[in-house]
């Protein structure tokens, strides 16, 4: 439960950080107008519904880990492609910053929902209400935490990381998004290495007599 737990986590963390920067940040640093930022926001809403369709049409033909995997993969790789300098050699270019926005974007569908799926089979017929609570006060931490947060990790990289100065219009995003990718390979090494836990409530018993059937 508590792996499921940290990868929703580590999806409402990447989420929240990108919806509160991304204004101030493409405004200060690329010259968008407002009509672009909301024009960007539109299409995000059309991905966002489009992955969610994916989602029901992949989780007929792939296990919940496979899919939970993937979201991961696709939330840290989007967070390694929004890295600036001096963590990467090359600057954050209008182009890289869209498609790490677009990875991360695809990426919280995926996750929130087989993340949900997954907590909910793992549980079994126990009296999910409290637990299904506790997941999205999970959820919720994040989304709480990530406005003021990542508002000041962008000027706060900018002091850690000095060079190369002067530091660019809008701050560096290689602080948050550092923690950010981080966050999703520690849930991804958890994934990988709790996976039978992870198991539905009745595959586990199965499981569990099959052992039993075998030692007897």
């Amino acid at each position: 439960l508590a792996v499921c737990l940290f990868a929703f986590f580590a999806h409402f963390y990447s989420f929240a950080i990108q919806e509160t920067i991304t204004t101030p940040f493409v405004v200060m640093r690329y010259e968008w107008s407002q009509a672009r930022v909301d024009a960007l926001f539109a299409a995000v809403s059309a991905l966002s519904l489009a992955t969610s369709v994916l989602v029901a049409r992949l989780a007929q033909r792939w296990s919940d880990h496979e899919l939970l995997v993937l979201s991961l993969l696709l939330g840290g790789g989007g967070s390694l492609i929004l890295l600036d300098p001096p963590l990467v050699p090359f600057d954050l270019s209008e182009a890289r910053f869209l498609a790490g926005f677009a990875l991360i974007t695809v990426a919280f569908p995926f996750g929130r929902n087989v993340a949900l799926s997954m907590f909910s089979k793992v549980l079994g017929p126990a009296d999910q209400g409290e637990w299904m609570g506790l997941m999205f006060v999970v959820g919720a931490l994040p989304r709480c935490l990530g406005p003021s947060w990542s508002l000041y990790a962008l000027q706060l990289a900018c002091s850690v990381f000095p060079e190369p100065s002067p530091c660019p219009p809008g701050g560096r995003t290689c602080l948050e998004f550092t923690i950010s990718a981080a966050i999703f390979g520690a849930a991804l090494l958890a994934v990988g290495r709790w996976r039978q836990n992870l198991r539905p409530y009745g595959d586990r018993d199965a499981q569990a007599g099959e052992r039993d059937g075998l030692v007897a």
